[in-house]
Order: structure tokens, then sequence, then C-alpha cells
């Protein structure tokens, strides 16, 4: 048997055998669900359900170093104990949506950008989830998200006296602090034709910056 609710929301089955039986909700936009549903002789009232609408996230993204264009998304609850959701959004520029939607509800929002774009920030601009406000996503919604960018390195490289250009800087940073494991941080710089360049997106800790290839460097 298959029906449509009435506009408030009723349904009802008629001449159904008596059994148990499940019913299958769905609907446009909205995430199904399901009701198990025993038949006596009598009629059987009260068999409701409660359906969650799918919802997407669009909106723009950015840190103070410019657009955002690679980011990963994850929602949370808002007692920040459970990590519900991960969508990778779909750019264009600084412009993005969630490629798939998802079961609306109450979460709060971190944001991750892919290295060198930016440093992971709760929505929005807040470095924990405690302090972060919680997001109710009843219906698609955009946002305009803004992202710590996080510490700069910057720096010129000579060699004898003249610029070197063209050169790639790496920032290493001691994982765990102490272990005496240096790693790379981040994405590479490219010196300019001053020889110049600059390391964006970096956590506040201690670094070496190297040019790989460089004796001494």
């Amino acid at each position: 048997h298959v029906l449509s609710p009435n506009a408030s929301g009723a349904y009802t089955f008629t001449n159904i055998a008596t059994g148990a039986y499940r019913l299958l909700f769905t609907g446009s936009g909205l995430q199904p669900g399901t009701l198990n549903v025993t038949v006596p002789l009598s009629d059987v009232t009260g068999a409701d359900i409660a359906l969650v609408r799918m919802v997407r996230i669009s909106g723009t993204m950015a840190s103070s170093n410019g657009p955002v264009t690679g980011a990963t998304i994850a929602l949370w609850d808002p007692a920040c104990t459970t990590k519900h959701i991960t969508v990778v959004p779909v750019f264009n520029g600084g412009s993005f949506q969630t490629p798939v939607a998802f079961p609306g509800g109450s979460y709060k929002m971190l944001v991750e950008p892919f290295p060198g774009q930016g440093m992971p920030t709760w929505y929005p601009v807040k470095d924990s989830c405690p302090t972060a406000p919680t997001l109710d996503l009843t219906a698609d919604t955009t946002l305009n998200v803004t992202v710590s960018s996080g510490g700069v390195i910057t720096g010129r490289v000579t060699v004898v006296g003249q610029p070197a250009a063209g050169q790639q800087v790496v920032a290493y940073r001691e994982e765990p602090a102490g272990s005496g494991n240096w790693q790379v941080y981040g994405l590479p710089a490219v010196t300019g034709a001053d020889g110049t360049y600059r390391l964006t997106s970096l956590a506040s800790g201690t670094y070496k910056v190297k040019v790989p290839g460089w004796i001494g460097a």
C-alpha cells in the first residue's frame, strides 16, 4: 500500500489485515524513516513519526591571506562529544557547497582548511568547540566562513650576497615537542625574484626553515 498524507501530515490505511507491518516514510528533501506497527483486531492509532529534513551548507570561505579553496567540514553535537558528519565541500574559488545533503539538526561546525590555507577553526572564528555557538540547521543554509590564517615566517634567501630566486623553502616542526623528530609542516614557499619567501598558516611553536639541496641551509 502507498499513500500520501494530507496537508496536516495525517494518514490512514484502511482494510488492513491483522499482523506485523513496517511502514516506510519518504519525501523529497527528507531523511527516510521507518516505523514498526502491529495491527490487532481493532484499529491502530498514534503511529506517528517525525522525519528529519535533509540540508546543505553553502557560502564563502576565506582567511586573512585570501580565499580558501579546499577544506573539510566536521559537524559535532552541541555537547562537543561526538562528531556526526564529515564532508569535503565542492569549491569554486572562495565559494563552497556541501556536495550531498545531510540530516538537519543542531551542530557545532569545525572547518579544517587544506595545508597552507589556514588553521582549523570552529565557526565563527573560535578556538575550541565549547566556545563555538550552536548552529540550528533546519534548512539549506548560507554561511560566510572565516578561518584563522595562523602564523607567518618571512625571510630572504641569498647566494654569495645575491638573491636566490625560485628556491623552495620548507618549514619543519618537532612532532611531538622534545622528540627530536622534525617533520615537514604545511606547504613550502618559493622565493621571488628578490629572494624573499613567505611561509603561512603556521601553528604556534618552534620551527626550522630549510632550503632543500643547499649545504648549510
